[in-house]
């Protein structure tokens, strides 16, 4: 069986960071809407235009990127997926068995972490703000919808402890 393990957060909740950690311990590949739509844009100028402007990628695109990853992997893990409520619906129609880890943190805890990382084209202070500001509301609702499968951590411990609580899920 499949094993789908979805993390959502703010931008700067350490998503990425965590899915690194249960990726290593799990022998497992993660997918990053985000770095695949960074990708496309370095040879899309609109794109790239759209996504520094802080909007979200073609929902098209993302779900392309997010079937031909299930379909290929046992264990799978979704870095920054679903984004919003019609994502979420689309992803319960995709696996049987979903754990999605909430990393809730403050907006504003959120934003430093945000500007102590590597500069990335998309990490434009207008951007940073209406990503912010957008996926604040739209985690809610990703939440909400898909309540039965989440667990919630604080972000501000350890991404370590909380990639061994998820890594422990994984394998039960």
């Amino acid at each position: 069986m499949q094993t789908v393990l979805s993390i959502v957060g703010l931008p700067g909740a350490g998503k990425s960071t965590v899915a690194y950690a249960v990726a290593a311990a799990l022998n497992a590949s993660i997918l990053s809407t985000g770095e695949s739509l960074r990708g496309v844009a370095r040879q899309n100028p609109s794109l790239a235009r759209a996504l520094s402007e802080g909007k979200l990628g073609p929902e098209d695109l993302v779900k392309q990127f997010v079937d031909e990853f299930l379909a290929e992997h046992r264990i799978a893990i979704l870095d920054g997926y679903p984004r919003h409520r019609e994502q979420a619906a689309y992803l319960l129609t995709k696996t049987s068995r979903l754990i999605v880890a909430h990393l809730v943190v403050e907006p504003a805890v959120a934003i430093g972490r945000i500007r102590q990382r590597p500069f990335r084209d998309d990490d434009t202070d207008s951007s940073i703000m209406q990503r912010i500001q957008r996926d604040t509301s739209a985690v809610g609702e990703v939440v909400e919808l898909l309540s039965r499968f989440v667990v919630a951590f604080d972000a501000r411990i350890s991404p370590t402890q909380i990639a061994a609580h998820l890594v422990a899920s994984c394998n039960a």
